[in-house]
């Protein structure tokens, strides 16, 4: 059982766990899916990213994330484009190069060494779009008490969800 840098544990063959370039396991799958650029990308990933694939490879939960915010935000096809772009939630013009997006995470706080659980991307507005000044990194605890169907209660005078 391995864990990948995004967080995903797979079982893995150890032979396949060594440094023979033609059998060796660089992560769960996400590495190579951050690394099938669309052409635009491309250019910008070569000028940005760091050369050693292997540092670039911390980064990759950063690439799943803007694919994932992509999709549900402009995929009718996604199972949840009805919550994020059927609602008429969008992904701002600046986060539509995957590069500028990175750029944005990095100096906001976004850490490789976290999981999912531990940090993915929250917007504050639960219905505004991705966008920098609506967007910050948070653990689960946090985006939990951030969902609209969530239950308020008041307290003198200050409204907490139900597990707050």
């Amino acid at each position: 059982m391995c864990r990948c840098d995004c967080g995903t544990k797979k079982v893995f063959r150890t032979d396949g766990l060594g440094i023979n370039k033609s059998r060796s396991t660089l992560s769960c799958g996400c590495y190579n899916e951050e690394n099938n650029w669309n052409s635009k990308d491309n250019a910008l990933h070569k000028k940005y990213e760091y050369s050693d694939s292997q540092a670039r490879s911390k980064y990759h939960r950063i690439y799943k994330t803007w694919c994932h915010m992509k999709s549900r935000c402009e995929n009718p096809n996604d199972g949840s484009y009805s919550d994020y772009g059927g609602r008429g939630i969008r992904v701002c013009d600046e986060w539509q190069r995957y590069a500028l997006f990175k750029k944005w995470a990095l100096k906001n706080g976004f850490d490789y060494r976290k999981s999912g659980l531990e940090q993915s991307i929250d917007r504050i507005n639960v219905n505004g779009n991705y966008e920098p000044n609506n967007c910050r990194w948070a653990d689960k605890y946090v985006q939990a008490n951030n969902k609209r169907n969530n239950s308020y209660i008041e307290v003198y005078g200050v409204q907490y969800t139900f597990s707050e």
